[in-house]
């Protein structure tokens, strides 16, 4: 019974704490039935105990990686889609506002604000104070 549950774990997803339990109760199943007299040297398997699983060959790890790709969505960025009724990618507007502010303050924008004198400063900011008046009349 306790060989049918371990490889139901196994098959359900469980790793390979799993499959390492199910390899140490099958041997211990095999050197149990194998009770005969002549046999009743100690193991290689007793002394050592349980070992790392033996490497796959490439039609297993195949067959371990389609088992696992089942009932999942493909891998790739959902960046930018979200909560939208039409799935399009982020907008330049989206991704200026998660650029780095390294890269922000090495540019010309940046730099020319920095070193604006005060009328210049005065005369943009009336500027916006003015067409937002004329935009909401």
């Amino acid at each position: 019974m306790r060989i049918a549950a371990a490889s139901k774990a196994v098959d359900a997803g469980g790793g390979t704490k799993a499959k390492r339990k199910l390899a140490a109760l099958e041997a211990d199943r095999k050197s149990a039935q194998s009770g005969n007299p002549e046999e009743s040297n100690v193991s290689e398997y007793d002394i050592l105990g349980p070992r790392k699983k033996a490497k796959a060959d490439y039609e297993e790890r195949m067959a371990s990686i389609e088992k696992g790709r089942e009932g999942r969505d493909k891998f790739g960025s959902k960046k930018g889609k979200k909560g939208k009724e039409v799935a399009s990618s982020s907008t330049n507007r989206e991704k200026a506002r998660n650029k780095p502010i390294m890269m922000i303050l090495g540019s010309n924008a940046v730099k020319s604000k920095k070193k604006a004198s005060l009328r210049e400063k005065q005369q943009k900011l009336r500027a916006h104070i003015d067409g937002a008046k004329k935009r909401h009349h």
